[in-house]
């Protein structure tokens, strides 16, 4: 049986690579428009990215969203996983820059 290849991690910058494609995003939940089920969120490095959602109900400040990128800003929900309250988001940023480069087959 074959595996599907795993999701890449991206931060805003590298959003616009992935147009179409499912990816992993992990964010700040900045504000939140529950009657639009959208969220707007802060990347790991300091872009803005909204996404549409599939429930506006969240329990945590740091989410990782797995989900299509519709537009380079624009994500759109298929699953979440919560982080709680604290994140080192300039770490994980680091993480999304080396998993897209020449160390992208460590992530694999």
């Amino acid at each position: 049986m074959e595996r599907p290849a795993p999701c890449p991690r991206v931060n805003f910058a590298l959003m616009e690579r992935y147009i179409g494609q499912h990816v992993l995003l992990v964010c700040k939940l900045d504000s939140l428009e529950p009657q639009m089920n959208r969220a707007h969120v802060v990347t790991s490095d300091g872009g803005r990215v909204t996404v549409a959602l599939k429930t506006a109900t969240f329990d945590s400040s740091f989410v990782e969203f797995e989900g299509i990128v519709d537009a380079p800003n624009q994500l759109r929900e298929e699953a979440r996983c919560e982080f709680g309250s604290s994140f080192d988001m300039t770490t994980y940023d680091r993480l999304c820059q080396l998993s897209n480069t020449d160390y992208k087959t460590l992530f694999a």
